[in-house]
């Protein structure tokens, strides 16, 4: 088993305005252009290739994918709106990164998703990547 930190808000630079922080749900993806999505899925993806330099690459077989999302506040969320967004990324990510070699149900074939509590001063999403049965 292996686990990484993901983040549940991306800060967005911008040229001209006031930096933006951006939640990584589908709230936001549905209605964002699509380079600001693609920029924020870039620096996403930064953020995964610093987590995991100083693991080894999965080695051949499957895995399944555990998600816990921990929100700043007491705000009833819906996980998934968050789990959809950041597992997206998140399975681009260690796919370009290549770390996994694909990120098709043949080796990827199992996901869950958990709401894990509040935590006001480090709101995250914690992901653990364990052996497929």
């Amino acid at each position: 088993m292996m686990k990484i930190t993901l983040p549940l808000h991306i800060w967005f630079p911008r040229k001209t305005m006031e930096d933006k922080l951006i939640p990584l749900n589908q709230n936001w993806y549905r209605n964002a252009h699509h380079m600001v999505s693609n920029k924020v899925k870039q620096l996403f993806k930064a953020h995964v290739e610093e987590e995991i330099k100083s693991l080894p690459k999965l080695p051949k077989g499957q895995y399944e994918l555990s998600y816990r999302i921990f929100p700043n506040s007491n705000r009833a969320i819906d996980v998934m709106n968050f789990g959809a967004v950041i597992d997206k990324f998140t399975c681009d990510a260690l796919k370009e990164l290549e770390w996994i070699k694909d990120d098709n149900h043949k080796i990827l074939p199992g996901f869950h998703f958990y709401f894990g509590g509040v935590d006001q001063d480090n709101p995250r999403c914690e992901l653990e990547i364990i052996e497929a049965r």
